[in-house]
């Protein structure tokens, strides 16, 4: 199944990317108190574009795969993300995007995938493995 990026989302889909995102930050608002004692890192929100790439498998193939997400919770040990299919790969690379400067790029993996009900996503939560140079 192909690859879907933010910048070729229609209409409707960029509609319920945002209502997914307004939902789960109010979720993780009335959740903050009860699981930030148990994490290992202080979670901020954040809602902003990242790169997923998917390295391939083939050393032969240098086209790798990626597409642009909607990233949400943010810390130092990972970050959350949305997308509208279920994902297959769990070895990602994730590059965070920060106005003005270049993408920082971090080994990863999908420690958690869920689908979201009466949405068209399913929430990924990511933990970063070491800094990476792409």
């Amino acid at each position: 199944m192909p690859l879907v990026s933010i910048e070729n989302y229609t209409e409707h889909m960029e509609r319920s990317a945002q209502r997914t995102l307004d939902t789960l930050d109010k979720l993780d608002g009335r959740m903050h108190t009860h699981f930030s004692a148990h994490r290992a890192h202080d979670r901020k929100s954040f809602r902003g574009k990242a790169t997923v790439l998917f390295p391939s498998e083939d050393p032969a193939d240098l086209a790798n795969k990626s597409c642009k997400v909607w990233a949400r919770s943010i810390s130092s040990g990972g970050m959350s993300f949305i997308y509208p299919q279920q994902l297959a790969k769990t070895a990602i690379l994730v590059g965070l995007e920060f106005p003005g400067a270049e993408p920082v790029w971090f080994n990863a993996e999908i420690v958690r995938a869920k689908e979201l009900p009466d949405e068209d996503f399913w929430e990924y939560g990511v933990r970063f493995l070491s800094r990476a140079m792409v």
